[in-house]
């Protein structure tokens, strides 16, 4: 689970990746897929076991790959065997004493030689100002694995150039205000979230909501109802999942909104004619968590997002728009 990939545990019948996945940039901007990209999350896991493994060998110090909970100081414990740990890396360089050997080593095995000169002088010179050698090799591997050419199969190409920095934020007297978009990419059963509940017009939704769901339907009295009036929606009194009393608080504070019914379809279809008629693909969640990002079957505003375009025409009434995303 550190690095994103432990072998028997892929997190669902879509293994570790999806085939489709395009990075946000210029990947997606030049229709091109990068699944491994879905990893980059677990690249800091990564650094911190491997780390871990030169500094204390195979425990579970700090993020380490190992089982036992044991941070020994230094490798010389683990070369007198030390119980405490499943194993510590072994190598050893052809001259101990030259940094350049050292160091040349290290990049063949580490970087298959492709570690440039200027990141190998760094790392002597951090090595030759350590007097034991051990802790010198650890910061040598240390510095090695943390460099571009081990994570990656191809050339690095470097740059001296100083990124410009970001002009200050504009102050601003209005109030604050945050929009928050969860994506729960398909863990969210949205008919048992949001309910028909009464006053439907012209049908008894919920009468048609429980006979499909049948032993899953939830009772109605067990429903949080919220007063949908002035709405679009056919129904005026909608039922939240009674697990989800903040969502109603939320709601009748003003605080929270539901978007119901919303998707990627771009006309009306029936199942006669929905493969002919639908833009987009269907009944697959990799397609669907990508469109439901967009909202653009008809691409009219090709390689943008919908938080994105709302953060656009909000900066254009001269609002000071931020924003940021977690996975």
């Amino acid at each position: 689970s550190q690095i994103g990939q432990m072998a028997h545990a892929m997190p669902s019948v879509f293994s570790f990746f999806l085939p489709g996945y395009s990075p946000p940039g210029k990947v997606a901007k030049a229709s091109l897929v990068s699944p491994e990209s879905m990893l980059l999350p677990s690249s800091v896991g990564l650094l911190n076991g491997m780390i871990s493994l030169v500094k204390f060998g195979l425990t579970n110090c700090y993020g380490g790959f190992g089982e036992k909970n044991n941070c020994a100081p230094s490798m010389s414990e683990w070369k007198r065997g030390n119980p405490m740990t499943d194993g510590y890396l072994s190598f050893v360089s052809d001259d101990e004493n030259d940094a350049k050997v050292v160091v040349s080593n290290l990049a063949t095995l580490l970087t298959s030689g492709r570690m440039s000169t200027s990141r190998r002088e760094i790392i002597q010179q951090a090595y030759e100002k350590e007097s034991d050698k051990n802790i010198a090799l650890q910061l040598a591997q240390q510095l090695t694995i943390l460099s571009p050419e081990y994570h990656v199969t191809g050339n690095v190409q470097g740059s001296t150039k100083e990124r410009s920095n970001l002009p200050a934020a504009l102050k601003s007297c209005k109030e604050h205000k945050s929009v928050i978009h969860i994506m729960l990419k398909g863990g969210c059963d949205s008919f048992n979230l949001l309910v028909p509940h009464s006053q439907c017009q012209g049908k008894d939704l919920y009468d048609e909501y429980s006979r499909a769901r049948g032993s899953i339907g939830i009772p109605k009295e067990d429903l949080f109802t919220i007063d949908a009036q002035g709405s679009n929606q056919i129904c005026k009194t909608f039922g939240i999942h009674p697990n989800l009393p903040i969502l109603k608080e939320l709601y009748e504070a003003k605080e929270a909104l539901f978007l119901a019914g919303i998707g990627v379809l771009s006309e009306p279809v029936t199942a006669l004619n929905y493969e002919e008629k639908t833009k987009t693909q269907l009944f697959a969640h990799n397609t669907i968590q990508s469109e439901i990002t967009r909202l653009d079957p008809f691409m009219t505003s090709a390689h943008t997002a919908t938080l994105g375009r709302v953060a656009d025409a909000l900066s254009k009434e001269n609002n000071i728009v931020n924003a940021f995303a977690h996975d």
